[in-house]
């Protein structure tokens, strides 16, 4: 017999057994909450070590420098200042969600080619790009963008806002984008992209100048919060996105899945393909109500009700009561890709 079952058997009456039973369950919460408290403060410590053990040793190397095999470890494991009390910019993205990107994108044949990476912290999706890729990266932080240097040699990786790329690099220039999103404001970097200037969110500008910089045709497969795709909050942002790519479907992924980069968020992956050429010559020539009927401006879409309607069963998770987008962490990039396929 359990100690449930024992402390059950020893009550008297229908009344003390649920008192008895809420007790247990309210020790339970408070046991749970202290447990999750321990462990964020546990891994804030660690990342904060494997953080400054990283930047020491990249302040030691010199140019040319040839890595050992500890050494690339050490510096792979710096991951940014988010979460510990640095930079909100910095969640970086945990390697079997990049490997799932990448696993999407290979069901579109996108895997291949000079892809963009906007944002690219250390080069999460470098380091787990397929054969037949090669990176061309931004990177403003210049710690992270100089481990992703030494990392891969092999990529263009600059250190530099990815405004800084928008401006000197010709629209229709990349094969695919990937990337996470960043988010917040762009108040130090607005004017360096004079014709985006007075776009204020970070997460709008990069989506949009992100598809203005692939080909036509190409995909962007991105992560990103989850009122992109969802609420009315962002519906002018996906008329704009809808003016240049086809959304083909997203993602959404639980609380936890950052939980060890240091932000517990619900996020989306969502999949867009660029609209070939001559269709998007004629877009700003057709008015709305014939793009709605012909689901270029896709209602369901700009609503923001897609993951209520059609995208209903790439929800992984279940959402929990009380608390808008929250849910229970469920492992999900192997089942991500099996119905992206399908779809």
């Amino acid at each position: 017999m359990n100690k449930l079952s024992m402390g059950v058997f020893r009550c008297s009456s229908v009344s003390e057994i649920l008192k008895y039973i809420r007790t247990i369950h309210l020790t339970e919460r408070r046991l749970n909450t202290a447990w999750k408290r321990w462990k964020a403060k546990a891994m804030t410590g660690l990342r904060r070590e494997a953080n400054q053990k990283a930047i020491d040793l990249l302040n030691s190397l010199v140019d040319g420098a040839t890595l050992t095999d500890e050494q690339r470890q050490i510096l792979a494991g710096y991951t940014g200042e988010g979460g510990i009390g640095g930079s909100v910019s910095e969640y970086y993205t945990p390697k079997p969600i990049a490997e799932g990107v990448w696993e999407i994108m290979k069901l579109y044949g996108a895997d291949v080619g000079n892809t963009l990476e906007p944002s690219a912290g250390t080069g999460v999706f470098n380091e787990t790009k397929p054969v037949g890729t090669v990176m061309t990266a931004t990177e403003i932080s210049s710690v992270s963008g100089r481990i992703n240097q030494l990392l891969h040699p092999e990529d263009s990786v600059q250190i530099s806002p990815f405004e800084q790329l928008a401006i000197n690099t010709p629209n229709d220039s990349f094969d695919h984008v990937v990337g996470n999103v960043p988010f917040g404001g762009r108040d130090n970097t607005r004017n360096i992209d004079k014709p985006y200037a007075e776009e204020t969110d970070m997460g709008s500008y990069f989506m949009l100048r992100m598809l203005d910089k692939i080909k036509p045709g190409g995909f962007m497969c991105v992560i990103v919060p989850p009122s992109i795709v969802s609420g009315s909050n962002m519906k002018r942002l996906r008329l704009r996105l809808s003016r240049k790519a086809e959304f083909l479907g997203a993602h959404r992924l639980p609380t936890g899945t950052f939980d060890a980069n240091g932000t517990s968020t619900v996020v989306d992956v969502v999949l867009m393909r660029k609209h070939p050429a001559e269709m998007a010559e004629k877009i700003p020539l057709v008015d709305e109500s014939t793009l709605e009927s012909a689901n270029v401006l896709w209602p369901t879409f700009i609503s923001g009700k897609w993951f209520e309607k059609d995208g209903r069963r790439f929800v992984h998770g279940t959402q929990e009561k009380g608390f808008q987008g929250r849910m229970r962490f469920v492992p999900t990039v192997r089942l991500i890709t099996r119905l992206l396929k399908r779809s």
